[in-house]
């Protein structure tokens, strides 16, 4: 018989375990034998134990064709198959017995009910990557100071069960963090969500007037970056290690799959104040961006709608008066009701309407401004927040400035007719700075990242100039069968009968490789070939009911009479079909990565083409315009505000808005990748230099480097 089966405690159990709990566990184990070549299943989810007799091989499983990869030999009175009974998962790992072995066997689910009757078992258990998941499961998941509250409190409400907990503590993983490392970057994109077991964080951050403060401590038991991990948020602080930080974390991206299959543990993660408020604000705004927070929003004064309203009760009296004096009977109360009353609710209901639908929207990425008057047009205009250069207030008159507190502001950006303009604002120089603290902000935030990757280069240069990577292999090219060649071509002629069959086809939006293609709505083009159609069919139904007609009377009539003009007819209409056809399709707005290209191209080239392409990086500000009936249908233009064109109009497309955002998204990329390649240029610049500075030291002495300063003493 072996030893002790619980003498060696490794990465079993962080304490000496008491009489109690030894014996507890000790009865949960049982003694199994197994032959040589035994393979273990992969869903065994036992942890064994190896006694003195026997011998097990750990390896990694390959495919067919491939050799096994063994890892290493179980020694004996050593633990094994970790992964499958801490995690209830197929491991990577396989197990073999090599010789005829006696093993202790512990399983699984006997050992969470167990941990589950005895909590001082929990706190024995030692806490890793491997353990978090059985703690998980009994619900003990703690942090190492047992005061301090748990991860599963610090991250869910209180309503969340231990299975959907269990599944959450697959995704955990554990990390430590050593001091002076930063951890998150003001400005960048990093979506972990931390638990701090021990240690401490330090919140740094840029502000808008560029100085660096100190915006608090994080400590054991606290949870950081939760915004970012809930709503993918800009980070708005750096966390510095302050003190050398265990911690446990969920990446979002592992977070995501889960709540995709579990919607319901999605809704019970504890949301912070920032989350709440975009929550808010996306139900009141559905055109915000994931991660895009409100710093205002404003309305037009009150005053803007009792303006209209007040005038019309005068009028409504009067017509009260007369019914009065004239019509004082129950026939004229009903037609006054009727006419006047319904006239007057319609008219106050319209203008609350048209004063509740505009405002101004101020987010960490633009400002917004709609305008819209119901049944007659909408318009939403943005500029990027980072790109405003003037802003100008003005108070109209004394009531305004002295009583309403209201005014005009027009928010002007680099470019020409780049701006937004509202009247009877509350407090406009407040709102002003607002903006302006905004954009500085996140000047500030900006310049913090590219600070960074900055100072991640200067450190590599200065510790050791790096040498470059050598080129790679050039692997020789394969020799292709002739069917191969033959197959190769006729899929090539299929992929661009598809090219040809995609363009031709009636799709207002289509994608062409790296490029969205889009055209005016397929409404237009029903209104656009709907008379030709129509005429069409007419022109059908007309043709055979003389042909019907000539059957039934013994076709007296010769049968060119009718060929010739029908068929004139005929191809005069299909010409005018096809026509208006084209006239549709060709005119394209095509978003290329790094351009925009608006193609303007006359039917069959008859009265000629014109093609205009801009950069986003020159568009200034966007905005959607929806007018009448089409407004109906999210049928609109699109307006880009260019400093060098003018602007470019993208006229009747579907849902112009989506059009604009991914206008945006674009833009935003193509500035990223170019921040990315100056920063990448400085940083050649810098390292060049210091390269220079370092074969000059290495090349001359002391007193040469100082030659030519004035009053300096060579020590």
């Amino acid at each position: 018989m072996s030893t002790n089966p619980l003498h060696s405690n490794e990465k079993l159990f962080a304490r000496q375990l008491n009489a109690s709990e030894y014996i507890s566990i000790n009865n949960l184990l049982t003694v199994e034998s197994f032959k040589a070549g035994h393979l273990f299943a992969s869903n065994d989810t036992r942890l064994y134990r190896l006694q003195r007799v026997g011998k097990v091989q750990q390896f990694f499983p390959k495919p067919e064709n491939e050799k096994e990869r063994a890892i290493k030999a179980i020694k004996p009175n050593e633990w094994f198959n970790y992964q499958a009974f801490f995690s209830n998962s197929v491991g990577r790992e396989r197990f073999r017995c090599v010789e005829d072995c006696l093993c202790w066997a512990l399983d699984r689910q006997k050992f969470i009910d167990l941990l589950k009757q005895d909590a001082s078992l929990v706190t024995a258990l030692p806490h890793n990557n491997d353990v978090v998941q059985i703690l998980a499961a009994c619900g003990g998941l703690r942090s190492d100071d047992n005061a301090m509250p748990d991860l599963r409190k610090a991250f869910f409400k209180d309503e969340m069960s231990d299975d959907n907990f269990l599944k959450v503590a697959r995704i955990i993983r554990a990390g430590k963090a050593n001091l002076g490392e930063v951890i998150v970057e003001q400005g960048g994109n990093h979506t972990r969500v931390y638990y701090l077991r021990n240690g401490r964080l330090r919140a740094r951050q840029i502000n808008a007037k560029g100085a660096d403060v100190q915006r608090g401590d994080i400590w054991t038991g606290m949870r950081a970056n939760a915004t970012s991990f809930i709503i993918e948020a800009i980070n708005k602080d750096t966390l510095k290690v302050i003190e050398t930080t265990k911690f446990w974390y969920i990446e979002r991206d592992d977070f995501q799959k889960l709540i995709k299959t579990e919607p319901n543990i999605g809704k019970l993660f504890r949301p912070t104040k920032e989350v709440e408020i975009f929550t808010s604000y996306k139900a009141k705004y559905p055109w915000i961006k994931n991660g895009e927070m409100v710093q205002k929003d404003v309305k037009r004064h009150q005053w803007f709608f009792w303006r209209r309203v007040i005038p019309s009760i005068p009028i409504f009296l009067f017509a009260l008066l007369i019914i009065f004096v004239f019509f004082n009977e129950p026939l004229g109360w009903t037609i006054f009701g009727v006419v006047a009353g319904l006239s007057m609710l319609f008219w106050v209901w319209w203008n609350y309407a048209d004063w509740q639908n505009d405002y101004i929207v101020i987010t960490d990425q633009r400002v917004v401004q709609r305008e819209k008057v119901i049944g007659f047009f909408d318009h939403f205009e943005e500029i990027p927040i980072d790109r405003i250069d003037n802003i100008t207030v003005k108070m109209p008159d004394w009531i305004q400035k002295n009583i309403t507190n209201t005014g005009y502001i027009k928010v002007e950006a680099q470019g020409i007719s780049s701006l937004i303009e509202f009247n009877m604002i509350n407090d406009p120089d407040g709102l002003k700075n607002i903006i302006f603290s905004t954009r500085d902000f996140v000047r500030a935030r900006k310049m913090s990242f590219q600070l960074k990757h900055l100072r991640e280069f200067l450190t590599k240069t200065i510790e050791g100039f790096s040498q470059s990577d050598p080129p790679a292999a050039e692997t020789p090219e394969t020799k292709k069968t002739p069917y191969q060649k033959w197959r190769e071509a006729l899929i090539t002629k299929w992929k661009t009968d598809l090219k040809a069959w995609e363009a031709w086809k009636p799709k207002d939006k289509f994608v062409d490789g790296k490029n969205i293609v889009y055209r005016r709505s397929t409404l237009h083009l029903l209104a656009e070939i709907g008379a030709p159609l129509i005429t069409i069919l007419v022109y059908i139904c007309v043709f055979l009911f003389f042909i019907y007609s000539e059957i039934r009377t013994g076709w007296q009539t010769p049968l060119l009479a009718y060929c010739l003009p029908f068929s004139f007819f005929g191809s005069v209409l299909v010409v005018w079909f096809l026509y208006k056809y084209e006239d549709w399709r060709n005119d394209t707005y095509v978003l290329k990565p790094g351009s925009l290209v608006d193609n303007y191209r006359t039917p069959f080239a008859l009265r000629g083409t014109r093609t205009v392409e801009t950069g986003y990086e020159k568009i200034t500000n966007t905005e959607a315009r929806t007018n009448g009936i089409w407004g109906w249908f999210d049928i609109g233009d699109v307006v880009l505000k260019t400093g060098a064109d003018g602007e470019i109009v993208l006229k009747g497309i579907n849902s112009p808005r989506r059009v604009i955002q991914e206008i945006a998204k674009r833009r935003d990329k193509l500035e990223e990748d170019k921040n990315a390649k100056q920063a990448l240029d400085r940083q050649r610049e810098i390292g060049e230099a210091l390269r220079i500075y370092d074969e000059y030291v290495r090349t001359h002495d002391r007193g040469t480097l100082y030659a030519g300063q004035a009053g300096r003493v060579d020590e």
